[in-house]
């Protein structure tokens, strides 16, 4: 669910699309809460790309925890007899040692691994990665024959922190989300009705790393200036950031949905706002950026590395200091002053983005690419001593 697997998926497609090989697309664990794959989830992949869960989902936890070691030695034995598996991983669990050991067994099982550094712990997200983290964390990328990171600056960080070779890594970046346009029939614009003639300010995500509550401060300025303006929060709430969802209620300017939004309906929320804000504190990867440029949405990001090659001050869309909510109403207030050139931010940010350089079919390409540069440091030999 989500964007990993979002990513994932039209990766795969990719792959599929662009080698011989059979692509399968793996998730160890499922959430218990829902079915495995929704229908709007399931239209991402490509027919011939087969999708499987280890963990069942359903049934009691001995259950679940049988099933998920039994798919777990079925899957190793499957690469030892193969010997030419390319296992390539987006997601650790976050269970640290069963991430380590995971790569372990795969490493002794003969696969070439390849890793895509969307996050290097999934506790940098949220809160600060203690020493320990940092350590498990150098230790799986040791693990690893060659990493793909998103750009150049995520690729010096490992190297100033963990000492990795620059012969391992690919810099790819994040791929396109115009795969959400799929899901909305015909011209987008003359189907969404607006409520009125007010500018809509998207904000995506319940979550205190996304700067939530710097964007709820810069509403308050704004509602102090007068500015005409409503607000759309939509997603889940992060756990833990629950007392949150008093403070958006108490602003009458703010329309809450705080369920989590189908692929199927990304567009009619997109499709309503006039601009996309997205201030975090922390992050790692510009798959939010993508999705609002594949609606041609302007973008008001803080200034993160991650968003660095997307968001191009006054021209894509504005960029501010992270956690300076003076600075965040200020250029929500200009892009409300200036709605001709918000809109032709966001104009520019579908075009830079539908560009061969984000293109999936060329990332897949490059990401084989990847494989084969992990085979060539994963040399196994047959009985022979042959290649």
């Amino acid at each position: 669910m989500g964007p990993y697997y979002q990513y994932c998926a039209q990766l795969a497609n990719g792959l599929q699309r662009c080698t011989s090989n059979s692509v399968e697309l793996i998730s160890v664990f499922s959430d218990t809460k829902r079915k495995i794959l929704r229908e709007d989830e399931a239209e991402f992949l490509d027919g011939e790309v087969s999708f499987t869960v280890f963990d069942p989902g359903q049934g009691s936890k001995p259950y679940r925890l049988m099933v998920l070691l039994l798919n777990l030695v079925r899957f190793w034995w499957r690469i030892v007899w193969t010997r030419h598996s390319v296992v390539h991983i987006h997601a650790p669990s976050g269970i640290l040692l069963f991430d380590v050991g995971l790569l372990v067994l795969l490493r002794l099982a003969g696969a070439s691994l390849v890793r895509t550094i969307h996050e290097l712990t999934a506790a940098e997200r949220f809160d600060k990665t203690s020493s320990f983290q940092q350590w498990v964390a150098g230790l799986q990328l040791r693990l690893v024959h060659h990493i793909i990171v998103h750009d150049q600056m995520s690729g010096n960080r490992l190297q100033e922190e963990f000492n990795i070779d620059v012969s391992r890594f690919t810099i790819l970046p994040h791929g396109n989300n115009l795969i959400f346009r799929t899901f909305s029939p015909g011209d987008v614009t003359s189907l969404v009705q607006r409520r009125d003639d007010r500018p809509l300010i998207l904000f995506h995500g319940i979550k205190r790393n996304k700067g939530i509550e710097v964007f709820l401060a810069a509403v308050r300025l704004l509602n102090e200036r007068n500015c005409r303006f409503r607000v759309l929060i939509t997603g889940q709430t992060n756990p833990g950031d629950e007392d949150l969802v008093k403070t958006i209620e108490e602003l009458s300017c703010i329309e809450l949905d705080s369920r989590y939004v189908p692929s199927r309906e990304i567009w009619q929320v997109y499709s309503r706002a006039d601009m996309v804000v997205m201030p975090y504190l922390k992050g790692t990867t510009s798959g939010a950026v993508h999705l609002a440029f594949a609606f041609a949405q302007p973008v008001i990001a803080s200034d993160l590395n991650c968003f660095k090659e997307l968001v191009v001050d006054g021209k894509t869309g504005l960029v501010v200091p992270s956690g300076n909510q003076e600075a965040l109403a200020d250029a929500i207030q200009y892009l409300l002053d200036n709605p001709t050139e918000a809109a032709a931010c966001g104009q520019m940010g579908f075009e830079l983005i539908s560009g061969i350089k984000y293109d999936w079919n060329r990332i897949a390409a490059f990401t084989a690419d990847a494989y084969r540069k992990c085979r060539v440091e994963n040399v196994v030999y047959d009985e022979y001593g042959t290649n």
